[in-house]
């Protein structure tokens, strides 16, 4: 039986788990060979950073096809702490605080919009969803207040801006 380093793959709402034999002894510090994921079409990842006990712990970056994917801290194999996602062109798509795999804290992300990446939305994250900040809409504020704690994130209470970022309604 050979022995296999654990990881998750971050994801807003369900982190997923992978396995992967590393590439030479676990000493602290490995690069895991590629394992391919059929939960995200077949693609391979593979690890590189601190272990102990056979588990992601410490410092880390998970890559996808070869480009890095994930860099930031782990603990107990799930993104934990300050934690940055990419793109595959290798721009940043979320900067920010991680708990368990999923946004938590205060964060950043990114999207594409007619080629170029802007902002989509900031502030505080709980489980995964923004709780409370600012939405864009193809880059331009939009909302800005509580969200509901759910993947749609409807806003709760704040201010809505129309497509010339004028402040619309407030409520």
């Amino acid at each position: 039986m050979s022995i296999k380093v654990k990881f998750f793959i971050p994801d807003p709402l369900n982190p997923s788990p992978a396995e992967a034999v590393p590439t030479a002894k676990i000493s602290g510090q490995v690069t895991t060979k590629t394992v391919r994921l059929p939960q995200f079409s077949g693609s391979t990842f593979y690890y590189c950073g601190k272990v102990r006990s056979g588990i992601a712990d410490g410092f880390g970056e998970i890559f996808r096809k070869g480009k890095i994917f994930y860099r930031g801290n782990f603990k107990k194999g799930r993104p934990n702490g300050k934690g940055h996602l990419y793109f595959s062109d290798g721009s940043i798509e979320y900067n920010g605080s991680f708990k368990e795999g999923k946004f938590d804290g205060k964060g950043s992300l990114y999207t594409f919009h007619r080629r170029q990446r802007v902002l989509s939305e900031e502030g505080i994250y709980r489980n995964g969803n923004l709780v409370k900040g600012t939405k864009y809409l193809h880059g331009k504020k939009h909302l800005v207040g509580r969200f509901q704690n759910t993947r749609n994130g409807h806003l709760i209470s704040g201010e809505v801006y129309d497509e010339n970022e004028r402040l619309a309604y407030v409520g």
